[in-house]
Formats: structure tokens, C-alpha cells, sequence
């Protein structure tokens, strides 16, 4: 049976063995002895209780709550023996050292805490700092990079402010920053925390607290400016790694489509279909120096601002620093070089729309009814009666040296005579009126007659040679009083604008036969359109009638 005391040790009540207590009293007192009258000897003494207090608690569990002198014993083991830290001969200084370090090992593990001795708002920085031993300057600014970029770093800040607890005692402090709590360390930590006190009664550190706020808010705007110049030199660097790809993208775009293969175009009927660019060029300039000429326009006007991209985004990406005006100087000339001679080939080219002209014919053609039913010629109509039609994917194609754009437009009007006819304008443009008078007769289309049936592909043709120039051809279906017109399905690829009683779109009108009448194109028993019935043309005689 052994004998009690109750001891209060930094304000916890224990029940502690007499001989454990006489140990552990002796041992504070030889500390206390060590430290002498220092000013500190207060709250090292304080502290180490806390820290005494602290292990002894560690070590108990439901079964006991007596302090035995095996607890004692590891506490001093912890602790360290006071010799070991005041005695300061150099020959007792490793042995001391290993000691130290023996002790230590004891320690527990590093805990996470909130530094609010080294703080610009709460100490969070500064604690994840400490505990995963990077340098606190890092953490802030990976804090400011995620509230400045994606707008979230505030408040897992105020969650970690509100979560991780304050480094309160010396013995937190220590273990914030994964030191032994023994002896050595509070007495130097309490140490160094009385010399920064003197120093602010004697003048120094009141300055400094005079003006915490203002160094605090000086490092918060120091590090803020640290962040938005990483981020000005990254935005920077993107920025400029988005010019060189831009630069090669549209260098290699050109040199392919003026040098290699197809120009690439977006076209009606929601179709993309590709055009050999040399054959687009020799359509638009012909074969001669203007074609030449364009080229290297088109080369100097989009390819110097490219190149000047590019370079742009090496220097941008590498900090290159030139002082040398000439490269600089040489591209400003070459590209107002490509934009002078891009103005000249416009000028030539617009002398060549100056006149239009007309070229008239009459298709012969004598249909056995005095209907007509209209439609366009199809990928079938080719196949079996072999027309000259291309294999075309949109609006304009070139094949075998010709050109093939669909510009053919038909519309039925009335005639004072007894016969269906089919009037052709084809019409273009040219330097002068021989010219376009010229132009205009060559130009070539494709048409079908069969009994009542006339079918016409949509897409006019003409030699490349001769060049683009606003090439047209206009039909004009010529139905006497009394004569109608069947529109099939189809043909609205080729009809535009035919003008009837009811003002119909063209697109309604397919689909349904048509009467000429004196009032007009008239729909001829139509369900949904207005118009005329068979019956009623009975009963009523139509005679033409002409202004």
C-alpha cells in the first residue's frame, strides 16, 4: 500500500504517490534553481508545469488516475534532466546533445495550430506553413492565386480560421513547429519572447506595434502585387504561346490554299465542299500579270502580319529584347507594299464590270399541248440521256476548265401570240460592251425538251478562261391567254419570282398548275390557293385581251 498527496499542478488536480511527488518536486525545484532570478523564470516554470501537466494526463486512462513514479520517470525522460541544458561546458555539450535527442524522440507528433505570432490575418498561412514545412510565403500566395483566378480562396481561408485552433501555450508552439518540448526549448522560446518585450519598452518593438497594421496590410498588398505580376507573366506568356499558334495556323492555311491544294468554302444548303485554289484565282484574274501580281499581294498583306505575330510571340514567351528597327521596319514596308498592289488589281479588275450587255435567243421548240409542265434536269436525266452536267456539291464548281454557278433563273410571263415560246437572255459583264457583248454569248446552260416537258439544270457554265464577270441566264417561259404551266416538283431550284394573281411565294407554287389569264398567272384548281376552277372556265369564254 502506498501513501497519496493531491497536488495541483498548472491548475489540474492530481493524486500523486508520495515518493512520485518528492521526485517530481525535486525536479522542479532543481529546474527552478537552474533558471535563478531571471526574468523569465515565471512562465518557463508555468509552462513546464502546463507541459508536466499535460503528459501526466496523457498517460492515464479509465483504470487509474494515481501519478505513480514511473510516470514521474518519463516525464523526466521527456522533460530532460536540468543538467543537461544549464550545465555549459563544451566537453558536456554532446553528451547533453544525444541526450537531447534521445528525449526527443519521445515527443509527440507535429500538430497543425494557427501561428498568431507570425500573422497578417489569423495565422492560417503561417500554421500550414509550420506543419507541412514549406515557407509560409508560398501558402499565401497560393491562397491569393485561387481568390484572385477562381474566386474560391476566401473562404476555405475563413474555414481553416475558424477550424484549426490558436498555438496558445509554448508547449503548442513547439509542437507547431514539430520541436521536443523539453526543458531546452521552453526555456529559449519563453526567453526569446521577454527579449522581444524589452525591446518594445525601449523603444524598438513600440514602434513596431505602432505599426503592426500597417506592415500587415504592407505585406498583404506586397504579396497581392507578387501574385498579380505571376499572373500578368503567365497571362503573358499564354497570350503569346496563342499568337505563334495562330501565326503558323493561318501560314500554313495560306501556303496550302495558294500553293498546294483546295481552298476550303462554305457554301448554301448548309454544304462544305472544296474548289482548287489556282482555279479559283484564274477565275477571278485570269492567267496573266494581274493573277501574279494578286498572289503575292495576298502573300505580302495576310503573311507579314503573321510572321509579325509570331515573332511577337517568341519574344513575348523567351523575354527577348530586340533594339534593332530594321526587321520591324522591312515588314511595315513589305505589307503596305502587299496592300498597294492589292489596291491596283482591284482597280484593274473593277475595269473589266464597267459594261453589261445582253445576248438574246429563242430556244425553238414547239410544245404538242398547250400545257407545259416545267422541272429541273436531275443526277438521273444525266445518267440515261448523258447531258453535260457536272458532279457539283454547291453553288459554284470547277471542272475540266469550266466553271459551273448556279445563276439560271426562270419566270413565265405572258405573250400576245398563240404558241408557247422560251425566250434566253444570258447576260455579263466586260471592259467594254464587245467585251461583255462577247462574255455574255459565251456562255452555256443545259436544257431538256420531251413532247410537253421542259427541264433545265440550275447551273450555267463557261470556259475558265473567260473568267468570272457576273455571268447570268434569265428564261422566260412565254405562255399565251389560256395556256398553263405545270410547276413539278424540283423546280424550284430554278424558278424566281414568277409573278401571279395571288401573289404566291415561289415556293407555294410548286407543285400545282398554272393558267394564264388575262388578270394574270392564275392557280388552276389549287385546294389552298386561290384561284380558278376547270368548271368555271367552261362556262366562261377567255378571249386575250392586251393594253
Amino acid at each position: 500500500m502506498n501513501k497519496t498527496v493531491t497536488a495541483n499542478i498548472s491548475g489540474i488536480v492530481f493524486n500523486i504517490e508520495v515518493d512520485a511527488y518528492d521526485k517530481l518536486n525535486n525536479y522542479l525545484a532543481t529546474i527552478k534553481k537552474y533558471l535563478g532570478n531571471t526574468d523569465s523564470r515565471d512562465e518557463v516554470m508555468a509552462d513546464i508545469e502546463s507541459r508536466v501537466a499535460e503528459l501526466f494526463k496523457e498517460r492515464f486512462n479509465n483504470e487509474r488516475s494515481v501519478v505513480t513514479l514511473s510516470d514521474v520517470d518519463y516525464v523526466i525522460s521527456v522533460m530532460g534532466e536540468p543538467e543537461q541544458y544549464f550545465d555549459g561546458t563544451e566537453e558536456e555539450s554532446d553528451w547533453t546533445s544525444d541526450k537531447s535527442n534521445s528525449s526527443s524522440t519521445k515527443q509527440k507528433s507535429k500538430r497543425i495550430f494557427r501561428d498568431e505570432d507570425d500573422k497578417i490575418i489569423g495565422g492560417v498561412c503561417s500554421g500550414i506553413g509550420h506543419y507541412f514545412g514549406i515557407d509560409r510565403i508560398w501558402i499565401r500566395i497560393l491562397f491569393l492565386f485561387a481568390f484572385f483566378v477562381w474566386g474560391v480562396g476566401f473562404i476555405p481561408y475563413i474555414i481553416l480560421w475558424i477550424v484549426i485552433p490558436k498555438a496558445k501555450t509554448t508547449a503548442e508552439k513547439l509542437e507547431m513547429k514539430g520541436e521536443a518540448v523539453n526543458v531546452d526549448n521552453i526555456k529559449k522560446t519563453v526567453e526569446d519572447k521577454f527579449n522581444d518585450l524589452k525591446d518594445s519598452f525601449n523603444g524598438e518593438g513600440a514602434k513596431d506595434a505602432a505599426n503592426s497594421l500597417s506592415g500587415a496590410l504592407s505585406k498583404l498588398f506586397t504579396f497581392i502585387g507578387m501574385v498579380i505580376l505571376f499572373i500578368l507573366k503567365f497571362a503573358m506568356k499564354f497570350i503569346g504561346l496563342i499568337f505563334i499558334i495562330i501565326g503558323l495556323a493561318v501560314l500554313i492555311a495560306l501556303t496550302a490554299t495558294l500553293f498546294n491544294s483546295d481552298i476550303v468554302t462554305v457554301v448554301s444548303n448548309n454544304e462544305v465542299f472544296t474548289i482548287p485554289s489556282h482555279d479559283i484565282l484564274q477565275a477571278l484574274l485570269g492567267t496573266g500579270t494581274n493573277a501574279t501580281l494578286a498572289l503575292i499581294a495576298l502573300i505580302l498583306f495576310i503573311g507579314i502580319p503573321m510572321i509579325g505575330l509570331i515573332y511577337s510571340g517568341i519574344k513575348m514567351i523567351f523575354k527577348l529584347k530586340t533594339q534593332n528597327s530594321v526587321i520591324g521596319i522591312s515588314m511595315g514596308v513589305l505589307w503596305i507594299v502587299g496592300i498597294l498592289l492589292g489596291i491596283y488589281i482591284t482597280i484593274n479588275s473593277l475595269k473589266e464590270l464597267k459594261s453589261t450587255q445582253k445576248a438574246l435567243s429563242t430556244i425553238e421548240w414547239t410544245s404538242p399541248s398547250n400545257t407545259v409542265y416545267l422541272s429541273d434536269l436531275t443526277e438521273q436525266d444525266n445518267q440515261f440521256n448523258d447531258f453535260d452536267l457536272p458532279d457539283v456539291e454547291g453553288d459554284i464548281w470547277i471542272e475540266e476548265g469550266k466553271v459551273f454557278y448556279e445563276n439560271l433563273e426562270i419566270d413565265v410571263l405572258p405573250t400576245r401570240g398563240d404558241q408557247i415560246k422560251v425566250m434566253v437572255e444570258k447576260i455579263a459583264k466586260g471592259a467594254n460592251r464587245k467585251d461583255a457583248k462577247d462574255r455574255a454569248e459565251k456562255i452555256n446552260f443545259v436544257y431538256h425538251l420531251n413532247d410537253s416537258v421542259l427541264k433545265f439544270s440550275p447551273y450555267i457554265n463557261f470556259e475558265l478562261q473567260d473568267k468570272f464577270r457576273a455571268q447570268e441566264v434569265k428564261v422566260h417561259i412565254m405562255l399565251p391567254i389560256g395556256s398553263k404551266i405545270a410547276l413539278e416538283e424540283g423546280s424550284e431550284e430554278i424558278i424566281y419570282d414568277i409573278k401571279n394573281v395571288g401573289n404566291e411565294y415561289d415556293l407555294d407554287m410548286i407543285g400545282e398548275t398554272w393558267i394564264m389569264l388575262n388578270e394574270g398567272l392564275t392557280c388552276l384548281d389549287c385546294k389552298f390557293i386561290d384561284g380558278v376552277s376547270s368548271g368555271q372556265l367552261k362556262k366562261d369564254s377567255i378571249q386575250p385581251q392586251f393594253p
